[in-house]
Formats: C-alpha cells, sequence, structure tokens
C-alpha cells in the first residue's frame, strides 16, 4: 500500500537497528517495518524501547503503531500505556493505525486524542494521512514561526464590539492587513455624501449602512456605477427612505477580473481559505483552491497556477495579463489575518477581489465574528 501511494519508508541506520536487534527475542530481525513480538515475554519494554529507537532516528519523520486496536483488551490497554509514554519524548508525529476497522475503539481514539495521538481505522486510511502530512507539513512549521500583526489590538477592539462590523469596518481591518480596498467614506447626510462623491471621483457605489443590513443586494441596499450628482442624490434619498441616514460612498472599480476569498473556522482544523473566481463566476465555473491558513504569496501563485481559472488572470488568448502576484500577496494578507484571529471569527468572504492590470482590490468584505 505504501509503494502504490508513494509513501517512503525511513531506511534505519547501522546503530538504530543494532540497538533494535538487541532488544528482540530470537528470530526477529530489525526492519522497518518492524514486527517486535513473539513470546510476549518482556513485550512492554521490548515494545517501548524499540518503537523510541525507530522514532529518534534521524531519517524518520512519522512513527506509526499498527495493529488492530479494540477497547477492554489488556495487550491494547499495555501498548496505549506505552505510546503515552513515548508521545512525550520525541516532537515527531506518532499515529496508532489499526488494521482492521471493525474493532469498538472508539473511548480508546478519544483517549488517544486528548494525549495528541489519532487512532485511524485502516491501514490504506494510515497511510494517505502520512501521505498528505508529509506533502504539507510545512504549513504547520509556518505557523510556528507566523508574527502577529502589531495592530492586533485595533481590530480586537473591533471584533469585541461589533459581531458582524459593518462595510467601513472590514475595510480598515483590511487596510491594516495591507489588503486594498476601494476608497470609501462613511456619509451621514447627502451633503457629506456628495462631497465624498467629489473627493473619490464619479462612478462611485452607494451601500446603505444600516445596522443588521447584511444581504444589500437582495434588498436593493446597493447602487453602482453613478456617474453623476443627480443619480447620487436619488440614490440617496431612497436608502434614506428604506435604510436611515448613513452610507457607504465608495470608488468604482471597474474591469479585470472578479475572484472571492473566502474563510470557513472548523473547530478542529482552524482557518480553511478558499480560492476561486468571484462574483456569478463563483457558481457559473465551480473551480476552487482551500488552502489552511496562513500561507505565503509564493506558495498561493504556486496552487493557484493549476487552476483551470488562472488563465483569466493570467492572459487567455491574447487577453491582457492580470496582477496575479499582486492577487496572490492579497490571499496571504487575508490568511494572516484569519489566523491571527482564528479564536474570533466564524467566517469571512471578500468577494468580489478585482484584480486589474496592475492591482487587486476587494470591493465587499463581510466579517462574521463568534
Amino acid at each position: 500500500i505504501a509503494a502504490d501511494l508513494k509513501v517512503p519508508y525511513a531506511k534505519l541506520s547501522d546503530v538504530t537497528l543494532s540497538n533494535i536487534g538487541k532488544l528482540l527475542e530470537s528470530p526477529l530481525e530489525a526492519d522497518n517495518p518492524l514486527d517486535a513480538w513473539s513470546s510476549g515475554h518482556g513485550a512492554e519494554i521490548i515494545f517501548k524501547k524499540s518503537f523510541l529507537e525507530m522514532i529518534l532516528d534521524p531519517s524518520v519523520g512519522i512513527g506509526l503503531y499498527v495493529m488492530d486496536w479494540r477497547e477492554g483488551y489488556y495487550l491494547h490497554e499495555m501498548h496505549e500505556k506505552i505510546l503515552y509514554e513515548l508521545i512525550d519524548k520525541t516532537t515527531k508525529p506518532i499515529i496508532a493505525a489499526s488494521n482492521y476497522a471493525l474493532t469498538t475503539n472508539q473511548l480508546l481514539a478519544e483517549r488517544m486524542a486528548e494525549h495528541g495521538i489519532p487512532l485511524i481505522d485502516g491501514t490504506h486510511e494510515a497511510l494517505i494521512a502520512v501521505k498528505n502530512l508529509l506533502k504539507h507539513g510545512k504549513n504547520l512549521k509556518d505557523k510556528t514561526t507566523h508574527t502577529p500583526n502589531l495592530k492586533i489590538t485595533k481590530i480586537t477592539k473591533i471584533l469585541a464590539n461589533e459581531t458582524r462590523p459593518r462595510d467601513d469596518l472590514c475595510f480598515s481591518i483590511l487596510n491594516i492587513y495591507g489588503i486594498t480596498s476601494s476608497k470609501f467614506h462613511v456619509a451621514d447626510s447627502l451633503n457629506e455624501a456628495l462631497k465624498a462623491a467629489e473627493k473619490i471621483g464619479y462612478p462611485i457605489v452607494l451601500k446603505a449602512l444600516a445596522n443588521n443590513l447584511y444581504h444589500k443586494t437582495e434588498l436593493n441596499a446597493v447602487k453602482i456605477n453613478l456617474k453623476q450628482s443627480n443619480d447620487l442624490t436619488l440614490a440617496y434619498k431612497d436608502f434614506e427612505n428604506r435604510f436611515g441616514r448613513t452610507v457607504l460612498v465608495a470608488e468604482m472599480i471597474s474591469g479585470g477580473s472578479e475572484w472571492a476569498l473566502g474563510m470557513i473556522n472548523d473547530p478542529n482544523f482552524g482557518p480553511a481559505v478558499m480560492i476561486s473566481p468571484g462574483g456569478i463566476l463563483i457558481d457559473l465555473i465551480g473551480e476552487k483552491l482551500i488552502m489552511m491558513a496562513p500561507f505565503t504569496a509564493e506558495e498561493t501563485l504556486k496552487r493557484l497556477s493549476k487552476l483551470k481559472s488562472f488563465s483569466l488572470l493570467n492572459g487567455y488568448r491574447g487577453t491582457t495579463v492580470l496582477a496575479v502576484k499582486q492577487f496572490a500577496k492579497t490571499a496571504a494578507a487575508f490568511s494572516r489575518f484569519v489566523w491571527d484571529f482564528r479564536d474570533s471569527l466564524q467566517e469571512a468572504d471578500l468577494n468580489p477581489v478585482i484584480v486589474t492590470k496592475t492591482t487587486a482590490t476587494a470591493v465587499d468584505a463581510l466579517i462574521i465574528g463568534k
């Protein structure tokens, strides 16, 4: 199975093999994989010391402790005890793998999980897990070296007061992480809105900012491509009547390709970031990339380039080559934000992020706290 999945076995050093050989009863031989069971005499010491020799060998990255794990069997209680002693002697992952999927081991699995040891039913399934850990283990290392944003306190205060921050607060949070948003201004009157539009420059987008107003498009609370003051005046008066006086006046970004960044905070695995074509394409194309936060722009670009929809960014059939590197930086910055606030966030979305020849700009944002 390991050969089929291209999971490499570690080549143990001569010293390790010699040390293990001294522990084993005849006619067993030191090898990887290792069968350490013979007469059963002194089994606890033999298994403990031989597995420790293996896991500490420099060529070994992951240790599998394999048997038909089941609850209430005295020998397996012995092996469970051995694993709890071994896990404290190494920083390398140890996995308990069961050959047989029909044993009763739920309580055993729960106890092992509390000690940081996964119990995986099935040799094939366990080796798939090993393969993926070898492939994606770099992400785990990146998390230990990631430095939180220095302005984290400011964002913490926003999220403490707002479970679902308004658009302007969402943009402010994104800006702290270096994510470019469309230029915006909050206005509480028509006169302020008109002044903001002149400063930003037409055409503009107008959004209602009433509390608990979450589905703006469905409620017709967004007006786009307002080209002059008369258009803005009509839109503002409509919003004032239906939603109140406070609005967001924002820059209208045209052209480019629309993409989406979304995050779901999994209770076991942490923030998972989805990258996909945005706007109406998110459902039409149905292609997406899932990456566990945090990750780098380089990693994003490498994974992104494997999507068919990458051609939308990279000059498909003579179309304009867009700022794909800037979009990769935006995705990486978003991943750092959701990682830093993994204990405070439930969901977060940037849709769309408009990628043009020179920029990647978030024009709509949603942040939901726990």
